[in-house]
């Protein structure tokens, strides 16, 4: 009987022991994660005559105007506030610079 509880013991201890040693263990992977987004251009019909050709151009050079005018709005929006805290930042040393210059 004493000799089944040392084993069982010493089966318990091994346990413990191998517990600890996983604990202490970490392992670290690397995850990578990849997002994007199918564009799938629409497909449109194009005017098979001189005529329809001729009158879509109007429309088409409308569309291009307002993408231009959009994208000029939208780079000064992104930019716009950078350029001008840098300008003004740059601004005020070259004024003082020129000051002392002309005197």
């Amino acid at each position: 009987m004493e000799k089944e509880i040392d084993e069982v013991r010493e089966k318990i201890e091994r346990m413990e022991a191998e517990k600890k040693n996983l604990g202490n263990r970490v392992d670290f992977g690397t995850l990578t994660v990849k997002v994007s987004e199918e564009y799938k251009a629409q497909t449109q019909g194009l005017p098979s005559s001189f005529r329809g050709r001729f009158q879509n151009a109007p429309v088409e050079g409308c569309r291009s105007m307002i993408h231009g005018l959009v994208d000029v709005i939208e780079i000064l929006l992104s930019y716009g506030p950078s350029v001008f805290l840098w300008a003004g930042l740059r601004f005020l040393p070259a004024r003082i610079a020129w000051r002392r210059l002309r005197r």
